[in-house]
């Protein structure tokens, strides 16, 4: 279904956007590019570039939200 929900919500985790206004993740700069780290402090991925680790970003978020489904 095009209208879904589950669609709806897809699209936005896609897109870059939160669900919630607090991110559990963040990125931050270092030496070696960037670094997803958990709120935790986790750490969940270096990369070259910002957008590689945008991309990290939304995939981690999208599977988080369908690992609960």
């Amino acid at each position: 279904m095009p209208g879904s929900t589950i669609t709806k919500l897809r699209s936005r985790v896609l897109e870059g956007r939160s669900f919630r206004a607090t991110h559990t993740i963040t990125i931050r700069k270092i030496k070696a590019g960037y670094r997803l780290v958990s709120k935790k402090g986790k750490n969940l991925g270096t990369y070259k570039t910002k957008d590689g680790a945008k991309q990290r970003e939304r995939q981690v978020q999208y599977f988080k939200k369908a690992k609960g489904k």
